[in-house]
């Protein structure tokens, strides 16, 4: 009985730490050639699907990237990229703004706090990418593209 206890107890420890305590919602995705906002002279930067908050229940929006690499076109070198920028944007009258970045690194929470209700969307504004041993800071002009094999967002 004592084996069962533990190894439940450890189990619900794993998964709790991956979900947001009664988050409103989720959605589970994947990012492909993601690029930031003056990538080769396009603008503006690759940008997620919006999801809509109701603020039903006070819990902290989040973003989670795990498996992130970053490769510049017409190569198949794909290089680590230890940590991202993200930029949380909110639909107001006046178009889409900025509530704020998160720097952090893949499979850590983006968390920008209890938003509010409202229409969201978060960006890509920068990462740092390891190319053979030499780590460089990578943001809006950055040469590369993102890849994420798993995302999750919650809110």
């Amino acid at each position: 009985m004592k084996k069962f206890t533990i190894i439940a107890v450890s189990a619900s420890l794993v998964v709790g730490s991956f979900s947001p305590a009664m988050a409103e919602n989720s959605r589970y995705t994947y990012l492909a050639d993601w690029h930031g906002p003056n990538y080769s002279g396009i603008v503006p930067a690759t940008v997620s699907k919006t999801w809509t908050d109701y603020n039903k229940d006070n819990v902290s929006t989040e973003v989670y990237l795990y498996g992130v690499q970053a490769y510049m076109v017409g190569t198949s070198n794909f290089y680590s990229s230890p940590k991202q920028q993200l930029q949380m944007q909110k639909d107001t009258l006046f178009g889409w703004a900025s509530v704020g970045n998160t720097t952090t690194a893949p499979g850590i929470s983006h968390s920008w706090g209890d938003l509010g209700s409202g229409t969201f969307r978060f960006q890509r504004n920068g990462a740092t990418v390891n190319a053979n041993g030499v780590v460089s800071n990578c943001y809006s002009d950055c040469p590369y593209l993102f890849n994420a094999s798993s995302v999750q967002i919650f809110w």
